[in-house]
This record gives C-alpha cells, sequence and structure tokens, in this order.
C-alpha cells in the first residue's frame, strides 16, 4: 500500500463543546449522517471532537489544509462495519485510513 501522507491534529473537546451549540457550525463542518450518529452517541462532544480532528489531520495529509475548494464536509468520517476503525471517504474519490483517539479532555 502506498502512504500517500500523514497528518496528525489534537483538540481540545472543551472547544468543540462550545462551538456544536451553534447549528450552523454542525451544518458547515458535519454532513448529515456525521450529525446523525454523533448525535445518538452518548459523548456526542467526543463523538464531533474526534471527527473535526480527523478532518484536519486528513487535510494536513495531502498538504493543502482547508483552502484550494477543499471543504470540511467533502471529508467524511465513518465506521467501519466493527465500529472499531474510522475511515474517511469522499475527496477525490478514495478512501483513507486513520487512527482516532478515545480521550476525555483532547481528541487527535
Amino acid at each position: 500500500m502506498r502512504i500517500f501522507g500523514i497528518g496528525t491534529d489534537i483538540i481540545k473537546t472543551s472547544r468543540i463543546k462550545k462551538i456544536i451549540k451553534k447549528k450552523l457550525f454542525l451544518k458547515r463542518l458535519f454532513n448529515e449522517l456525521e450529525i446523525t450518529k454523533c448525535s445518538n452517541t452518548k459523548n456526542y462532544i467526543n463523538c464531533y471532537a474526534k471527527r473535526f480532528a480527523a478532518k484536519e489531520a486528513f487535510s494536513k495529509s495531502i498538504g493543502t489544509g482547508f483552502r484550494n475548494n477543499l471543504k470540511f464536509k467533502d471529508v467524511e468520517i465513518l465506521n467501519d462495519k466493527y465500529y472499531a476503525l474510522d475511515y474517511t471517504t469522499g475527496y477525490i474519490g478514495l478512501d483513507f485510513r486513520i487512527c482516532l483517539s478515545r480521550p476525555c479532555k483532547v481528541a487527535s
């Protein structure tokens, strides 16, 4: 398997807790499937934080960040069939494997 790039990001979950109260924030960064999954999760703040960090890490791994027409909603963070590994899809038709932490105060 060829490695295209490596990216990482870390975010305080308290930051996400403050800004997810704004519905516009959610709709600008997450698609309906991601919002539904996180909204139905007991620890929804960590769910959103992990996805936010994963999207940031992905944008870094391809070397562009969120510019050149790449938007947060272009990167979708989903669970695999075992819910053990999250992955991104939707950008230029490729799948990218990622690893997410399961923290209390930070997410990466």
